[in-house]
């Protein structure tokens, strides 16, 4: 029902069944998850709250109230509820409750206090698990810049820790030599993990992104060709590769795309592999652009694997372009030359939904009549979003559920459900409830927005807003969409879209703004190409092709630890 759109109905449901059944924990948890999603921040807590009272071991209510406190009041709070847990749950659980305080003080920076509770969740956890104790406190000295401290502690991490989970502390120990930019150390530790008991895909896949942030785009390839041998199922090493591929392209867009299509008959249920569709179908540079056919490919993703949050950050991307073509299609040439929007007869058009030139131009039209309708449509709406985006007052349209319509040859009023898909309708216009309950966790675009472990899905959204908006404000990047949206509409090939002076010469504005973060001249000043597509932000696309994007600490820590295996 909540993702339905239901949610405000099933929260009476839910207080009925807290009334009827006052000492079920579950209970509690879904409905405190339910108001969190809906973002009723107060009414969470005050139920976590009650279910305490009344459900005084139920470990997972407790941990889901020490999360939410830490939101809503900060690191001392836990700390002060935590005396509560302690007295309360039962003794083997003592030391998670020790680790929640200490990782709540280690995000808030006071790292003495972190310390503290560290050496309580040693003391009180089992010889067995002390070792994720260990990993924790070294990321402590490590972000503290105590370097050898942080190294004797993964030395001990490495000796506690049973045979089969030593790759998780070979993996932490390559993180933290890349972060100290010592990768002789950081690839000696993945060769010791590949070495471990039961390594799997994982130390393959965490290779390949090691190689790819230093920009060895051609080492990170060999190493998914061969885990890819070992391990032909695995969805995440196809979408490393379709990404890889993408990332080094500067053509049309080929090899990615021949990937792509091979990996979708090896796994065709990896929503990662979809996502990695979508975003070639949404690069403005290669011959396969397309609006409609990535909105198919983010639904399938979203539908397979909602626990992947790069496919719910490039709706948003796709949300800006669906926007960008709506404000094309309305303008007055574009009606004189195609006809008024077809908003009545998108019931009719089911046979167009596998590409997205549902409104283009008459087979019969002249394209090089066309050529310069286009140019001058695509600068005057390219022009009228930059200057909205600059004043901070750039709204999505309304008919957003229309326009992935017009797309898809969708029916008014049905608000995403494809036709032709067999899947069940994806609600666009709710998409941050959507995200909320899906409460996806890894992505390696989804990891650099997310700022830290407690930003929500809605801020995670919205920082990928941020990233787009950036993006936008740089006139080559938003002039490049802007062109390739404007030859979909008109039904112009990609020829058209890259012959001579339409692309960096007379017909692209010659407006200079860039984004409000330090860049460097290159990063601004350059035509972009396509690899600069690949990822979903422009500035994370050229961190992996050019690994010369100066960053900051917090992003680098972002980087190289978000993608996490363990929950820290």
């Amino acid at each position: 029902e909540v993702r339905a759109g239901n949610g405000e109905a099933v929260r009476p449901l839910l207080r009925c069944l807290m009334l009827r059944l006052p000492h079920q924990g579950p209970i509690y948890c879904e409905a405190s998850r339910v108001d969190a999603i809906l973002g009723h921040w107060t009414s969470a807590l005050s139920i976590a709250e009650q279910g305490v009272k009344t459900c005084l071991k139920y470990g997972p209510l407790w941990f889901l109230l020490l999360r939410l406190v830490e939101k809503a009041y900060g690191a001392r709070a836990v700390k002060e509820y935590a005396g509560f847990a302690l007295k309360n749950i039962c003794h083997e659980l003592h030391w998670k409750v020790h680790f929640e305080v200490a990782a709540a003080f280690g995000r808030a920076g006071n790292l003495p206090e972190s310390h503290e509770s560290i050496g309580n969740a040693a003391l009180s956890c089992p010889k067995h698990l002390r070792w994720k104790v260990w990993l924790l406190a070294a990321r402590s000295e490590l972000w503290d810049g105590s370097v050898e401290t942080c190294r004797k502690l993964l030395a001990q991490a490495q000796f506690d820790a049973p045979s089969r989970v030593q790759v998780a502390v070979c993996i932490e120990r390559a993180r933290a030599e890349e972060f100290l930019d010592d990768l002789d150390e950081a690839r000696e530790a993945l060769r010791k993990a590949y070495a471990c008991e039961g390594h799997d895909w994982k130390v393959y896949l965490e290779h390949i992104f090691m190689e790819a942030r230093q920009g060895c785009l051609k080492a990170a390839k060999e190493i998914t060709h061969t885990a890819l041998e070992l391990h032909p199922a695995t969805g995440r090493l196809w979408s490393a590769l379709i990404a890889l591929e993408h990332s080094g392209e500067n053509g049309t867009g080929g090899a990615a795309m021949a990937a792509f299509r091979r990996a979708t008959r090896e796994v065709p249920k990896s929503g990662e592999v979809w996502c990695e569709g979508a975003r070639i179908f949404m690069n403005p540079m290669v011959q396969h652009f397309s609006l409609g056919r990535a909105y198919k490919c983010l639904e399938f993703a979203v539908h397979l694997t909602p626990q992947y949050g790069d496919s719910f950050l490039e709706l948003v991307r796709l949300r800006f372009l669906l926007e960008m073509r709506v404000r094309m299609r309305k303008h007055p040439l574009a009606v004189g030359l195609l006809g008024a929007p077809p908003e009545s007869q998108a019931q009719q058009r089911h046979d167009s939904c596998s590409n997205d030139l549902a409104v283009s131009a008459s087979p019969a039209a002249d394209p090089s009549r066309l050529l310069p309708a286009a140019a001058l449509i695509a600068r005057q709406v390219s022009e009228t979003m930059a200057a909205e985006l600059k004043r901070a007052d750039f709204t999505l349209g309304a008919d957003f559920a229309f326009t992935v319509g017009a797309e898809l040859g969708i029916a008014p009023g049905t608000d995403g459900d494809s036709v032709g898909t067999g899947l069940p309708p994806f609600q666009s216009s709710r998409l941050e409830v959507l995200c909320a309950y899906a409460d996806p966790n890894y992505g390696f675009l989804w990891l650099w927005c997310r700022q830290n472990g407690l930003s929500t899905p809605k801020e995670v959204l919205a920082r990928m807003t941020k990233e787009v908006t950036e993006d936008l404000l740089v006139g080559a990047t938003r002039w490049a969409y802007a062109w390739a949206v404007a030859c979909s509409l008109f039904g112009l090939g990609y020829n058209f879209r890259f012959s001579s002076g339409t692309t960096s010469g007379g017909l692209s504005p010659p407006d200079g703004q860039t984004v409000e973060q330090v860049q460097t001249a290159q990063e601004c000043q350059s035509d972009p190409v396509a690899r600069d597509y690949a990822l979903g932000s422009m500035r994370l696309a050229r961190c992996v092709a050019h690994c010369n994007i100066p960053l900051d600490r917090a992003e680098r820590r972002r980087l190289i630890f978000g993608s996490d295996i363990l929950c820290i």
